[in-house]
């Protein structure tokens, strides 16, 4: 049974990373000042994981699959209707994104990472009737009706 303490704590850091990015990164000086760089590519790299964790603690306890890559989490929860098919793209793009930084497969590209701390949305999109709401019992589950936006 997915617990709903562990992932309600996990989109708590999500969200905290989101606000941070959002509120005390300064996206144009990402190019010219190492620490905005690295402030900001740490607390995605948090964000990320805590997505990973939670998709993982889901696909694992309610057997949607055995994924191959930490991107197939993402197309198993689209798959189950835990999350829209536009965020399960955003997730795996943004998995793609994590291992290159935290294998430096590549060299970062700063443009994009400026971009995507201006692009930060408000809330979380694409969580079906807003995420992992707990049901009776406490157990959460794919919700039905429409993604938040």
């Amino acid at each position: 049974m997915t617990d709903p303490d562990l992932v309600a704590k996990k989109l708590a850091l999500v969200e905290t990373c989101v606000q941070e990015l959002r509120t005390l990164s300064r996206p144009d000086e990402i190019q010219r000042d190492v620490r905005e760089e690295r402030f900001v590519e740490h607390t995605l790299q948090l964000a990320i994981q805590a997505a990973l964790d939670i998709a993982s603690h889901i696909v694992s306890d309610n057997r949607l699959g055995e994924p191959r890559t930490n991107r197939e989490l993402f197309v198993l929860l689209e798959r189950a209707d835990w999350i829209t098919a536009s965020l399960a793209k955003v997730m795996r793009d943004m998995v793609g994104f994590r291992n290159i930084l935290v294998h430096g497969y590549e060299v970062v590209d700063l443009a994009i990472v400026t971009d995507i701390v201006k692009a930060s949305p408000r809330r979380p999109a694409g969580l079906r009737g807003g995420g992992a709401e707990a049901a009776p019992g406490g157990r959460i589950g794919p919700m039905a009706g429409p993604a938040i936006c």
